[in-house]
């Protein structure tokens, strides 16, 4: 019984507790106000340090270069934090210049900066350079200017002949105003070689074989016709790489497309449009051949390409370009055909015959087709 009236009177003064606080609230919240308007404004939050930092990393060339700061005592690392401000950046590697660079760091950037290291060059490496340098510069001007330059004669023969850069062009009828067979126009990539200047003359024939077979024996430096592809394949040439250092043979199709086009330009007629300034044909041939060299040459230097005599070439006989090979050698039958290729038109053919796309064939003996040589270029 004791017991139970201790707990109660404990109850009771709890109670009387909470009543007074309860009481005694609005008082002290009244309280709180006045201290809080008493007191100074709060000062303004201070940001951390690290938000007025910035960074850098900087990518080596070569990759295994050193990298230092020298604008700080601290090791460099990529995307260390730093104050904004200039920093000195030296990067080094065996074998490479050291190169130094002033970086510029503004507060927030995040910077990833390359530098690349300049090789040291030996007196070595110099001399392998510059001789790397002549190869190239020589394997271009041989490419430019053929190994015995633009113009070259052979003193055996004082044939003369001209250099045909290579190239890709597009042959066959390329203006729409040919035949069939001129067709269809085809991508033909051609290496360099020499081609005679002129057609082959009676002069230069006669030298050879101890005889003329032309029609019109009106002069040394007319062109020589009336020959058949086997006594130009068969006896003229044969002979004649005898007496020269050269290896002559007559021109694959494309060859002769593609330097009659002054390297393979689009050119209706060998060196233009003006086929009375470049041709001799039907309305000013006065029904002959005539001397070479006679006409404007096109854009290489070569004569009489459009006109005067045809002129054979290695190739086969085919009626169109369908299945023609693409990398400019001679399209032939295996075995070979009875037909070869002529070009270029002759004195007796309308100017639409002394075109550059122009071809015919099969070819037979006659005055009115002759041939012009082609040689690749060994010194």
């Amino acid at each position: 019984m004791q017991k139970y009236k201790k707990h109660t009177k404990r109850f009771w003064a709890s109670v009387v507790y909470i009543c007074i606080l309860l009481l005694a609230m609005p008082a002290l919240y009244a309280l709180g106000e006045q201290l809080r308007l008493s007191l100074p404004p709060a000062e303004p939050i201070v940001q951390p340090d690290n938000l007025k930092l910035a960074s850098l990393t900087v990518v080596p060339v070569p990759t295994n270069a050193t990298i230092r700061n020298l604008s700080i005592e601290p090791a460099y690392r990529a995307g260390m934090p730093l104050a904004p401000g200039d920093y000195v950046i030296e990067v080094s590697a065996p074998g490479y210049k050291t190169r130094r660079k002033t970086i510029a760091l503004k507060r927030g950037d995040n910077l990833r900066v390359q530098i690349r290291l300049t090789p040291i060059t030996t007196y070595t490496d110099k001399v392998v350079d510059n001789k790397q340098k002549k190869k190239r510069s020589d394997a271009k001007h041989l490419v430019r200017e053929g190994v015995f330059g633009k113009a070259w004669k052979d003193p055996k023969t004082g044939m003369a002949f001209v250099w045909v850069p290579g190239g890709t062009f597009d042959m066959g009828d390329t203006f729409g105003d040919g035949y069939k067979d001129e067709k269809p126009v085809h991508k033909v990539t051609v290496d360099g070689f020499y081609m005679g200047k002129y057609e082959v003359t009676q002069e230069e024939w006669v030298k050879v074989m101890k005889s003329n077979p032309s029609g019109f024996k009106k002069g040394d430096r007319y062109p020589v016709e009336n020959v058949s592809w086997d006594m130009i394949i068969k006896q003229f040439i044969p002979e004649l790489n005898k007496i020269s250092d050269q290896t002559y043979r007559l021109p694959t199709e494309a060859e002769w497309e593609y330097a009659a086009r002054s390297g393979g330009k689009k050119e209706k007629y060998a060196g233009g449009d003006d086929v009375d300034a470049l041709a001799w044909y039907d309305d000013n041939s006065n029904g002959s051949t005539h001397e070479v060299g006679t006409k404007a040459p096109n854009g290489l230097g070569l004569y009489n390409m459009s006109g005067n005599v045809w002129e054979w070439c290695e190739d086969d006989w085919y009626n169109n370009y369908d299945g023609a090979p693409d990398d400019g050698t001679a399209w032939m039958d295996s075995p070979r055909g009875a037909g070869r290729v002529v070009r270029g038109g002759s004195w007796d053919h309308s100017a639409r015959g002394v075109r550059s796309a122009s071809r015919s064939g099969p070819g037979r003996r006659r005055s009115n087709l002759g041939f012009r040589l082609v040689f690749q270029a060994v010194k």
